[in-house]
């Protein structure tokens, strides 16, 4: 009898020391995963905080006025046997002009929209539409001043480009279409790459980089990679594009602020 009543407190210290190392365990586990949860939650608030403060600092986006003019200095690359002599051409340049010409209506059958006359020598005056506010920008389409009426290339819904308070790693919705000149299906990723401080037009710009990627036309050959800096109050920075057909570069632009115009910014 002795010897069961002492195996049997053995048992039972086995079971109790079991017992109290697994919920040891478990508060160990819990406590882990408070740890996570509150790091999570920390992580949370300092993105938060990040966001808020960049977006505070980006509003008004674009506060344009009519007239505001941007100069760029553009250059152009085409690798050997792409153009008509087949002679490749380096680093041509010119200017491109941009200005605010405010509300147009693109044509009878779409709203009136904010609008920049783009010229560059050689070349016919393009129209870009847009649509701002304080903390976005829109995309609604371009087109071509003609005096033969041409269907602008519009974006319905309008495509977001840029809006208050991103940083990088975000994703904004595609562009879809079929342009209606070619018939051609047009599509567009956009990525924020992330925030860039640029000098240009003799001072510094705190840019968000965007990139748009994408492949056009029947079997989708034609590729467009293209970088756009934007600064918050200012605009489009730089600009660069390289086109490719069947994965062979066929011309590569840049384009850099080179002069700005803008009434809100000469008033401070």
């Amino acid at each position: 009898m002795k010897s069961s009543s002492s195996s049997s407190s053995l048992s039972f210290a086995s079971l109790f020391l079991v017992a109290l190392f697994l919920s040891s365990c478990k508060k160990t586990t819990e406590s882990e995963k408070t740890a996570a949860e509150e790091f999570k939650d920390l992580a949370a608030e300092v993105k938060e905080s990040t966001v808020n403060a960049a977006k505070g600092a980006d509003i008004p986006m674009l506060p344009l006025s009519v007239g505001d003019t941007w100069i760029y200095d553009v250059k152009v690359q085409i690798p050997e046997g792409v153009t008509a002599d087949r002679k490749a051409v380096e680093n041509a340049s010119f200017e491109r002009t941009r200005k605010f010409v405010g509300k147009v209506k693109p044509d009878v059958g779409h709203p009136e929209c904010d609008c920049f006359e783009v010229s560059a020598p050689g070349s016919p005056t393009e129209l870009e539409f847009i649509e701002v506010d304080d903390e976005r920008i829109l995309m609604r389409g371009s087109g071509v001043v003609s005096d033969t009426p041409v269907p602008p290339l519009w974006l319905d819904p309008a495509v977001l480009l840029v809006r208050a308070g991103l940083l990088g790693g975000e994703s904004m919705p595609p562009i879809e279409l079929t342009d209606p000149r070619s018939g051609l299906k047009v599509r567009r990723a956009i990525q924020i790459v992330g925030r860039e401080t640029l000098e240009a037009a003799g001072r510094k710009y705190n840019t968000i980089q965007i990139l748009m990627t994408g492949k056009d036309g029947p079997e989708g050959n034609f590729e467009l990679r293209r970088s756009i800096w934007f600064a918050p109050h200012y605009g489009i920075i730089k600009e660069e594009k390289t086109r490719y057909i069947n994965d062979k570069v066929v011309i590569k632009e840049s384009m850099t602020l080179k002069a700005l115009q803008m009434k809100i910014d000469a008033g401070k």
